[in-house]
């Protein structure tokens, strides 16, 4: 049920769920800006905590404090240029499940729950590309319910949903892996990607979801003065298995077009470290879900303003985050909002982030 970002997702430039902070070598500085999101989306996407844009191309690591030892050892040589693990913490408010009727307002408007939501995330980039990994623990509200007590299929639980959803994207630059500049168009494009990846998510709630998603496409990163900004262009696969229909168990669904629109832009405010981080994800229909329903034009965007603390206060940037954001998701997972109740969500979030390197 779930799609590239789920409740946020997701599959995307990665710097949208933690950015990167490090100069790179001549050529693994050319991709850092197309490791692919929400998230998603999505990507992308669900989870993620989106924190501060800052230039992926810049030479010097934000925050570094140059050396003063002149006979300092240099550092042993590593397969990555670059690696950052993040742990963060959110939450959200009226998340919705499509189907999950019975809530206070209208019908068609479904049951709203919050959710607290813990994410592990890594990126690192190597000489001709970028990994990102990221795995979202999620406990719902009881308006969001698990399944029913084992071994009975009759009594409910009475708790929330427990779900993990994780995320793989990967790419290969092509300024990179040839050693030129032929893919970048100055001023417009500075790197064209190959990207790649998947996502996998299991609930513990009656349907009890077990999705496989796979995505190819390529990626543009943006020449911006400021910040990033990617476009991928993908395929999208969906493979799912579900408890609760026995003449459904498993729905293999169409490849289907999917856009994915990641930002990450540093405001103007010298005394204050604020960025404005989010991403954008459309997934065309993908024939008919679990249910033999046909799925719609999914559409998702969230949008965090984030707080640089550790620069705030201490003057170590990009160590320790808070954010407070907006998530929208039209046709949820592909359903058709106008008549299943839950397929429209509108929810704020907010959280903080930290980095463990």
């Amino acid at each position: 049920m779930s799609s590239a970002i789920e409740d946020d997702p997701g599959p995307y430039d990665p710097r949208t769920r933690q950015e990167m902070t490090v100069g790179r070598s001549k050529h693994s500085s050319a991709v850092l800006a197309t490791a692919i999101c929400l998230g998603g989306v999505v990507l992308p996407p669900k989870a993620y905590a989106i924190e501060p844009a800052f230039d992926p191309y810049s030479s010097t690591q934000p925050g570094a404090q140059p050396s003063t030892n002149a006979a300092a050892t240099p550092a042993s040589p590593s397969f990555f240029t670059f690696s950052d693990s993040v742990i963060s913490y959110r939450y959200e408010s009226d998340t919705k499940q499509p189907g999950n009727a019975g809530g206070a307002g209208r019908a068609i408007d479904g049951r709203s729950a919050p959710k607290n939501i813990i994410t592990f995330a890594n990126t690192n980039a190597w000489e001709y590309g970028t990994n990102f990994f990221n795995i979202d623990f999620i406990k719902s509200g009881s308006q969001d319910p698990s399944g029913y007590k084992f071994p009975f299929n009759t009594i409910p639980t009475g708790e929330g949903a427990l779900e993990y959803f994780a995320v793989y994207r990967g790419t290969l630059g092509l300024n990179a892996m040839t050693g030129t500049k032929a893919f970048a168009i100055p001023g417009l494009i500075k790197e064209v990607s190959i990207a790649y990846g998947f996502n996998n998510d299991k609930d513990s709630r009656s349907f009890r979801n077990d999705q496989l998603d796979l995505l190819g496409g390529i990626n543009l990163a943006f020449d911006v003065p400021a910040g990033y900004v990617s476009l991928a262009a993908q395929a999208y696969k969906s493979y799912n298995h579900n408890a609760l229909i026995p003449a459904r168990r498993t729905t293999v669904y169409d490849w289907a077009p999917e856009l994915e629109l990641t930002y990450g832009i540093p405001l103007p405010f010298e005394s204050v470290p604020l960025s404005l981080n989010g991403y954008i994800v459309m997934i065309w229909p993908r024939g008919n879900d679990d249910f033999g329903n046909a799925t719609r034009l999914q559409f998702q965007s969230r949008t965090d303003l984030v707080l640089d603390i550790g620069k705030l206060i201490y003057n170590q940037p990009n160590r320790l985050n808070a954010f407070v954001g907006f998530y929208y998701y039209q046709n949820k997972f592909g359903a058709d909002q106008r008549f299943i109740p839950g397929a429209n969500q509108k929810s704020f979030l907010a959280g903080v982030a930290l980095h463990l390197n």
